[in-house]
């Protein structure tokens, strides 16, 4: 999670990790020994599992609520997902400028996505959680932004809500009740639905065209290292990328 802004410094930023127990006590003791050196770790009292994630969303809500973080926008991500901060606080001083009075709730939006209801996937949702076959359009889980100012109402419809075990359309059910709008942005995870995707394909694509994005999923280890350093270079020299070449929209160019 990336906290963006405050009153007093604009467009500072700080990465906070949160996450759940685990089911070994010595890890969870080293994790809490990690946690009190550099400050960044909040742990949930739910165990980590990816049947939880709908828990840790709603204890992400909670959290910054509980801090008094004095923040304009949040970031959710993954951690398999490589995050452009660079492009993210461009994106969203723009969008502040233009439209900082209107709450925001942003990433790559699915519409008319089926509830699944085979018992033997992790993706499952019974009738009784979800009596719908579709579910309400949400911002993919791999990365989404929302105002801060949406906490609040957040928090306080969760605690009268269904709750089920899809974190990201769980919460654009929680935006839908509170009567927010989504906003789809063609650069958070442009290639979420490409099979195959790994570090291999990533380097056959151009860097010109990678650099334009805001969050790439599916970087992980070394490749993070690289994505970062080649973003900074063509962020500061632009003159790098031809100015006849498109590179803006990549969204779901798998071949």
């Amino acid at each position: 999670m990336i906290l963006a802004g405050d009153e007093f410094v604009l467009w500072s930023w700080k990465t906070v990790f949160l996450i759940g127990q685990s089911s070994d006590p010595r890890l969870n003791d080293l994790v809490l020994q990690e946690a009190n050196i550099y400050k960044d770790i909040m742990v949930g009292s739910f165990k980590d599992t990816y049947r939880n994630l709908n828990m840790k969303m709603i204890f992400s809500l909670k959290w910054p609520l509980e801090q008094k973080c004095r923040v304009s926008y949040i970031l959710k991500t993954d951690e398999d997902c490589y995050v452009n901060i660079w492009n993210l606080l461009h994106w969203l001083r723009s969008y502040h400028e233009a439209k900082g009075s209107r709450p925001l709730y942003a990433g790559r939006v699915q519409t008319e996505m089926p509830v699944v209801r085979d018992t033997k996937s992790r993706y499952y949702v019974s009738e009784e959680d979800h009596p719908a076959d579709i579910y309400k359009p949400y911002a993919s889980g791999g990365g989404y932004v929302i105002s801060a100012s949406l906490l609040p109402a957040l928090v306080n419809v969760s605690r009268t809500s269904p709750i089920f075990a899809n974190e990201d359309a769980l919460l654009g059910s929680l935006m839908y009740r509170i009567g927010i709008q989504w906003t789809d942005n063609q650069k958070f995870l442009p290639l979420i639905f490409c099979s195959h995707l790994n570090k291999y394909r990533f380097r056959d694509m151009h860097m010109c065209g990678l650099s334009r994005q805001i969050i790439l999923h599916g970087i992980r280890g070394r490749l993070q290292l690289e994505m970062h350093f080649n973003s900074a270079l063509y962020n500061h020299f632009p003159s790098l990328c031809s100015s006849h070449m498109n590179y803006e929209d990549m969204r779901d160019v798998c071949e």
